[in-house]
């Protein structure tokens, strides 16, 4: 695993980028929970969590914070850029394979941390 718990979920099988998806802040923070968990890996806060989303992902420019308006007109905070892919157990299916828009950090933006 990385060096952190973070950097780890962002390489997962359980994450992909694409440029015109969101997922709401909430809804990632879930699913790193849930990841680290699998991993026996104690999960930061919500509060270092979005840190450093925010400086390694929204500053660098791979994600944006934003707000998606529902139909009620309550606006939801959303991480864009960004799609959580389902994994139906620790090991992960191969989800999504063979799907060319499929890519990973490396590959949408051609970093590596």
């Amino acid at each position: 695993m990385h060096s952190d718990p973070l950097s780890a979920f962002m390489h997962s099988k359980w994450i992909r980028f694409f440029p015109d998806n969101s997922q709401t802040k909430e809804d990632f923070w879930q699913h790193f929970i849930k990841f680290c968990k699998s991993r026996g890996v104690t999960p930061w806060t919500k509060i270092r969590l979005g840190r450093s989303i925010m400086k390694r992902y929204v500053n660098t420019g791979i994600l944006v914070a934003t707000r998606e308006t529902q139909e009620d007109g309550n606006q939801i905070p959303c991480w864009r850029g960004i799609k959580i892919v389902e994994q139906e157990d620790e090991e992960g299916k191969e989800e999504m394979e063979g799907i060319a828009e499929e890519q990973s950090i490396e590959d949408a933006f051609g970093v590596t941390e």
